[in-house]
């Protein structure tokens, strides 16, 4: 079988390409594509990468700094990823994130809160994916009768600048309150920030980013809660559109699309973790679920943990969270397990000891328990 080039032009440093790259993969019609991972380092390097390897077919960013005229690919089937403020070339297939899904699903987490008031920090610079998360979450927060106030720059700002502006507009937030920063870069900046004034996190201020960069999201203080973009859903959407461009070729009389995928989860974290009563120890036992459910940790290994005797676990666990402790394990174990089954390409018999079940046996029992279908059944009507 011969195989079709495809050309991934890819920012320098960018960190979703390879989410990107399995979504792609997963596309039947892949199977027979070599996908070329190319930087994205001017037009000119571009062009000659086009020349040397000749694609079929090409994926390339398209945002803030990645400027290229759009002639450059020619009519070579092209799928463009919007992922800034500039509008895309007109004529060119782009495939984007929901932000305004986006910006609705932060504002659903934050509101089951029950908080009072809520806020939305914005990005360094105006970018129409900026607005489209403020405006959906602002609409959400406004509809459920909430106040809601917003750091939300008009122009560039240095960062001496901005960190003294933000900085002042933490002081006056109301407490409690709900914060969407745009991304976890800017979620990362307003966890520091309250670090530096004392404001208690998630106490006085619940943070919540976007994107779920894990380098990011497990290395504040406290973890940050994130909105999953579902970047893999989005390269296997791409890698539909491209795939139809090349088999109907780029006249085929079909209109360019702008397609949109949606966000796929919240990941909680400790930033946006509030509980029914300040239990601290308790905190400390469900970021410890969070992260060694899957190792196989069981009630007393939590009740340790919390420096306390079991039944004194289970009753300050319970009040705080309204479940026992082996619910929680359960709850997050299942996560992963509902994840791995989304792969269809992971054999189901590996699941058990990768999600912290002693045997293939009691996990088949137990998923059966919980949703009423067997794990092959489930995947075949979710996955």
């Amino acid at each position: 079988m011969k195989h079709k080039t495809i050309l991934f032009f890819v920012s320098i440093g960018r960190r979703y390409y390879d989410e990107q790259l399995d979504g792609i993969f997963r596309h039947p019609g892949a199977r027979d594509w070599h996908v070329q991972v190319v930087p994205m380092n001017s037009a000119a390097a571009m062009r000659k990468a086009m020349d040397f390897w000749r694609p079929s077919g090409v994926i390339a960013e398209h945002g803030d700094a990645l400027k290229f005229p759009p002639s450059l690919f020619g009519n070579i089937p092209t799928v463009l990823i919007d992922i800034g403020k500039r509008m895309s070339p007109n004529g060119f297939n782009v495939v984007k994130l929901d932000s305004a899904a986006v910006g609705r699903m932060g504002a659903k987490h934050l509101l089951g809160l029950g908080l009072p008031s809520y806020a939305y920090a914005g990005f360094t610079m105006a970018s129409q994916w900026d607005r489209e998360r403020r405006d959906a979450f602002a609409e959400e927060v406004r509809k459920a009768g909430c106040s809601y106030v917003e750091f939300f720059p008009a122009r560039q700002q240095l960062p001496a600048e901005r960190h003294r502006l933000l900085c002042d507009w933490i002081k006056t937030l109301p407490r409690p309150c709900g914060l969407m920063a745009c991304n976890d870069g800017v979620g990362e900046e307003v966890l520091n920030i309250c670090f530096q004034l004392g404001v208690n996190v998630p106490g006085d201020i619940a943070v919540l980013g976007v994107d779920n960069s894990e380098t990011i999201c497990e290395n504040t203080n406290p973890a940050l809660s994130s909105i999953d973009p579902g970047t893999f859903q989005g390269g296997l959407l791409m890698a539909q559109i491209l795939d139809r461009l090349m088999a109907h070729g780029t006249d085929g009389g079909e209109h360019p699309v702008c397609a949109a995928h949606p966000p796929l989860r919240v990941v909680v974290r400790q930033s946006s973790r509030r509980l029914v009563c300040d239990r601290s120890k308790v905190s400390d036992a469900l970021e410890m679920i969070r992260l060694r459910a899957c190792e196989g940790i069981g009630v007393d290994d939590v009740a340790l943990e919390m420096g306390v005797s079991r039944r004194t676990a289970e009753r300050h666990f319970r009040l705080a969270t309204r479940k026992s402790i082996l619910d929680e394990i359960l709850d997050r174990r299942f996560e992963m397990v509902f994840e791995m089954l989304r792969d269809r390409k992971r054999q189901i018999g590996a699941i058990a000891g990768l999600c912290g079940f002693t045997t293939e046996v009691a996990l088949r029992k137990s998923f059966r328990l919980r949703t009423g279908m067997s794990m092959s059944e489930w995947r075949d009507k979710f996955a």
